[in-house]
């Protein structure tokens, strides 16, 4: 029964580390996307 405590909550803590991370990724690649796309458009020009 410990041992089954123990996982859920390594799992639930790698669950919330993992959405957190993605959490604050998404948003970083979003923006790099932006600014590629805006670069990339200027040179174009």
């Amino acid at each position: 029964m410990d041992k089954c405590v123990k996982m859920l909550i390594i799992g639930f803590t790698l669950f919330t580390f993992t959405t957190i991370q993605s959490s604050l990724f998404l948003p970083l690649l979003f923006y790099f996307f932006l600014f590629f796309r805006f670069s990339s458009s200027h040179a174009v020009d």
